[in-house]
């Protein structure tokens, strides 16, 4: 299981960054996300250093869309990565945090006129261009804004990577040019006759929590011949971004991506490819997102009362869910959890589910766990939450997502204020026909 590397016991008692995990609970509240940033920092300083010994040009990525804020952009900006949104408000988000537009790239297979605008008025680096129609639009403004704006297309290799169907990307998806029908080479020629576009190269992803080393070396073989078909697009450079979906341990029961030897020998295998191809060496790219937040994440819940249901056993109750992590609701994704400032061996022992406070029979977060016996109000620690929780949380049955808390050295400081019941309503309207006189049910 990839846990926080902080995570600690001390004298019978959890921590995390140095902080005592009960004494944050009862300043924040519960739900509560705590991210650990020596985690982040770690995670980002290993895929820096492992490429600059491994290969002589790159640029990392970080993918906003597992978990994204301003205090975040500013540790990924200080680790000299940088970074890839998918829309208009993750572009925004960025750029209040001045993080630095040409280190950002632009996905998303249907951005609107706006995010287009947006991202070329930044000066990002480049727009990931997803279909037909969008590289018309992206040339049509590029020609009335009079830039040259460069743009990268994502290409699909019919490679079918191991993983939930929710999760695969690099087949039959919503996203990119097929390359065996044709799309991507039909593309490749659009952008090489444009006036308004600059090609700088190809971007292929496959899916996520992805553990097999071999579909990347196939991509990536696959993607370059490509390229080489159309060796006269590239003008300036050649990008290859094989993208992200590196697989973290959420549970025993998930596996990690083998870091350890999938950087060293994909770089060796680019590096022949181009030399075999006759190509220029290209930029070798990477999206980690999960693989960096994930692990750095732990979501810890107040127990509630335990109940016996024929067929599911003892059920505990969270004071979250589904409303601030859907992932075991959206692909049965597992987690690994202990109730806090108890003994891992503690017995007794029981196997249990734990449950969500959701009006929704699929609200689970757990099922089968060994716990030791716990009572209504402990806490209850669930690792490996840092990515695709808060970024999907939602307010269903009037529920306020949760708070989340940077810690480091001792020190814990906001990331995101926890919402409020008023928050809630901040941009609800009662329409005029509807007012009373003295909307009595707002004071209570």
């Amino acid at each position: 299981m990839d846990l926080p590397g902080s995570l600690e016991k001390r004298e019978g008692e959890i921590f995390i960054g140095g902080c005592r995990v009960e004494e944050l609970s009862k300043e924040y509240g519960t739900p509560l996300l705590i991210m650990d940033e020596k985690t982040i920092r770690e995670k980002c300083r290993y895929y820096q250093e492992t490429m600059e010994s491994n290969y002589p040009e790159f640029n990392i990525y970080y993918a906003s869309k597992a978990f994204l804020n301003l205090g975040i952009c500013r540790i990924i900006e200080e680790e000299g990565m940088g970074l890839d949104v998918v829309s208009g408000g993750e572009l925004y988000t960025a750029l209040s945090a001045d993080f630095p537009a040409d280190r950002i790239i632009m996905h998303g297979n249907n951005k609107s006129r706006r995010d287009i605008i947006q991202a070329i008025q930044a000066g990002i680096r480049a727009i990931v261009i997803d279909n037909e129609q969008e590289l018309k639009t992206v040339e049509n403004i590029g020609r009335a804004m009079g830039s040259k704006v460069p743009v990268m297309l994502r290409v699909v290799p019919a490679l079918e990577a191991i993983t939930h169907p929710h999760l695969q990307t690099g087949m039959g998806s919503k996203f990119g040019f097929k390359m065996h029908q044709g799309q991507a080479q039909k593309a490749l020629k659009q952008v090489a006759q444009s006036d308004s576009m600059e090609p700088i190269g190809l971007h292929c992803h496959l899916g996520s929590q992805i553990t097999d080393v071999d579909i990347y070396h196939q991509a990536a073989e696959e993607v370059l011949k490509l390229a080489a078909q159309y060796r006269n697009v590239w003008k300036k450079e050649l990008a290859l971004n094989l993208g992200g979906g590196f697989a973290v341990a959420h549970s025993a029961a998930e596996e990690s991506f083998p870091f350890d030897r999938f950087l060293p020998g994909l770089a060796n295998r680019v590096t022949q490819l181009s030399r075999d191809l006759d190509l220029p060496q290209p930029v070798l790219e990477f999206e980690p997102g999960r693989s960096i937040a994930a692990p750095a994440g732990m979501t810890i819940y107040s127990l509630g009362a335990s109940k016996e249901v024929d067929g599911l056993g003892t059920l505990i109750p969270v004071d979250g869910g589904m409303s601030d992590n859907i992932r075991p609701t959206l692909y049965d994704a597992s987690y690994y959890a202990f109730v806090v400032n108890k003994e891992a061996q503690e017995r007794p022992r029981s196997k249990v589910t734990i449950t969500g406070r959701l009006c929704e029979s699929g609200d689970i977060l757990i099922r089968d766990i060994e716990l030791p016996q716990s009572k209504p109000g402990e806490l209850l620690a669930v690792t490996c939450t840092g990515a695709y929780t808060y970024p999907m949380a939602s307010n269903y049955n009037g529920l306020p997502r949760p708070g989340v808390v940077l810690v480091n050295n001792g020190r814990a400081s906001t990331l995101i204020k926890g919402e409020t019941y008023e928050d809630l309503l901040q941009r609800q309207e009662i329409p005029a026909h509807l007012q009373k006189e003295k909307d009595q049910y707002m004071a209570l």
